[in-house]
């Protein structure tokens, strides 16, 4: 489901704001490809939005840095910041590999929570991932999104639509569209 306004998950990165924020965070869990993601970066642009890709990391220290200088930079800016593969994708993979999910929990509470997770499920992905992403999903209420039906690119673009057309989205679409968009959409 979709959240708002954007906040860190537990435990706020020392100095950072999120009051200025005007984008919105999507992250996309599981059974994600490239291929899908340059679909809907392509999808959103078209649509006039300014749009960032957040790849997914190896690591909680790469994961800051980039959250730190590259994804709430773009945040600020009006950007959607689509992650491929978020925080809740190096906790499963933690669980998956034997370490305790409460600690993992703990270790990624500087990331933002998005204002919307899909998990999208496969039976392609590894049952203890799988397992561990399922339960990260029922907590935090993501969007579960069966990754092998045939129209799972029009499900993510149905989600996405309703996590970026909130209350306050006349004036936040606004800001969040590219002035190239806008002048091509009037003429």
């Amino acid at each position: 489901m979709p959240r708002q306004p954007l906040a860190f998950i537990s435990e706020s990165l020392p100095g950072v704001d999120l009051s200025a924020i005007t984008g919105k965070l999507i992250a996309l869990e599981g059974a994600v490809s490239s291929e899908v993601i340059q679909q809907l970066r392509n999808w959103l642009m078209l649509e006039g939005f300014a749009v960032c890709i957040a790849e997914h990391h190896s690591n909680a220290s790469q994961f800051a840095r980039d959250l730190e200088r590259e994804w709430i930079p773009a945040l600020r800016a009006g950007f959607i910041v689509l992650a491929n593969g978020y925080a809740y994708s190096l906790i499963a993979e933690g669980v998956a590999n034997g370490l305790d999910r409460k600690w993992l929990e703990k270790v990624m509470g500087f990331a933002l929570a998005p204002n919307l997770v899909c998990y999208l499920r496969s039976t392609a992905t590894p049952k203890r991932r799988a397992d561990a992403l399922q339960e990260l999903a029922e907590k935090n209420g993501f969007l579960v999104i069966d990754a092998d039906r045939p129209d799972v690119l029009a499900q993510i673009k149905q989600a996405i639509s309703g996590a970026i057309e909130e209350p306050q989205a006349s004036e936040t679409r606004d800001a969040q569209r590219r002035p190239s968009a806008r002048r091509t959409r009037k003429g």
